[in-house]
């Protein structure tokens, strides 16, 4: 989970630091200036005896040092002094107006990007892009009012919509093939290759132009991404016995990036940054590089959904999304803006 806060919230937070180490600094035993029968009459300690305590006397001679005094109320102090540091750390986060957006993970790690980009244009707003829970996960956290903004790859459903709900595309990518960097010299395959790849028929990189290694494939249990797959190349197993199932796209990306010589499939938006080699699908898939257009290759939409009335920094994230720089950062991530 991410949480992103304009600049007023780094102004705060400093002050409520400041403020803390302040109190705690002012609980420790510390020498207090007092009136006594001499006016402006100070009492002091003796650095050879730390917390001996010496009273001037009339005429302005200091006694030996006495007994020591320590305070003893200094670790009820501390106490009082977390406590109120702790009450203002929350009052920085009551000032706030905080958006909680809950989902897919084919948009996460976009959707994270974009909330530190609108955080630097706004004041008192703070987004929370919480970890996937999948389409149907954050719509229903937004119908249980556990997320303001919900996003989905994909339309919502009839069993999902309540009244006045608003679905709001605002970008598309694709889904696409990637593999490991260890795979080398394969820059595509066919259709057939790719079931057969998958039915364990053909079991090593070779036979397909790359290094004489084995082939491990990761496929998906279920989801939006691999209804994707299916919808484009219907011979393609739902759960091929030679794969290893995944439960997420998220956890596919994990596997790509850490065991050589793997092949899956996830949304584009989250090879952004990584050195996974995308393969092209001959006549499915558009090649690695090609122009972007809204509907090539195997289409994933990505939306937000919301109820209405949308208040506050909630409506302003959404509006913030079909400016300029939150198309920048959609394109940086692999995808095409729609809004």
């Amino acid at each position: 989970m991410q949480t992103v806060g304009g600049a007023r919230l780094d102004k705060l937070l400093k002050k409520a630091i400041v403020a803390f180490f302040d109190l705690a600094t002012a609980a420790r035993p510390f020498a207090v200036a007092r009136s006594a029968d001499l006016k402006n009459v100070t009492m002091t300690y003796d650095a050879a005896h730390l917390g001996a305590r010496r009273e001037p006397s009339k005429n302005g001679v200091l006694p030996p040092p006495a007994v020591p005094c320590r305070r003893r109320r200094s670790a009820w102090d501390l106490r009082a002094a977390l406590l109120i540091g702790l009450l203002l750390v929350v009052d920085v986060a009551a000032a706030l107006d905080t958006v909680r957006i809950a989902g897919t993970g084919a948009s996460q790690s976009m959707l994270r990007e974009l909330a530190r980009t609108f955080a630097t244009k706004q004041e008192g707003c703070a987004v929370r892009v919480l970890d996937s829970m999948g389409s149907r996960g954050g719509l229903r956290a937004l119908v249980a009012g556990k997320a303001e903004l919900a996003r989905v790859s994909r339309e919502p459903r009839e069993g999902d919509r309540v009244p006045g709900m608003v679905y709001k595309p605002f970008a598309v990518t694709k889904v696409v093939f990637v593999t490991h960097p260890s795979v080398t010299g394969v820059e595509r395959i066919t259709p057939s290759e790719l079931v057969a790849i998958y039915d364990g028929k053909v079991a090593s990189w070779d036979a397909v132009g790359g290094p004489a290694h084995a082939i491990y494939p990761l496929t998906r249990d279920g989801g939006t991404t691999l209804r994707t797959v299916l919808g484009h190349i219907p011979s393609f197993e739902r759960l091929p016995a030679h794969a290893k199932p995944t439960y997420s796209s998220l956890e596919t990306l994990q596997l790509l990036i850490e065991r050589p010589f793997t092949i899956g499939f996830v949304p584009k938006t989250l090879i952004a940054g990584t050195r996974l080699r995308e393969i092209e699908i001959e006549g499915v898939t558009t090649p690695s590089g090609a122009p972007e257009t809204e509907r090539s290759g195997m289409s994933l939409p990505l939306g937000i959904v919301y109820l209405e009335p949308l208040e506050g920094c909630a409506a302003r994230f959404v509006g913030y999304l079909s400016t300029q720089d939150a198309r920048d950062v959609i394109r940086r991530n692999l995808a095409v803006p729609l809004l």
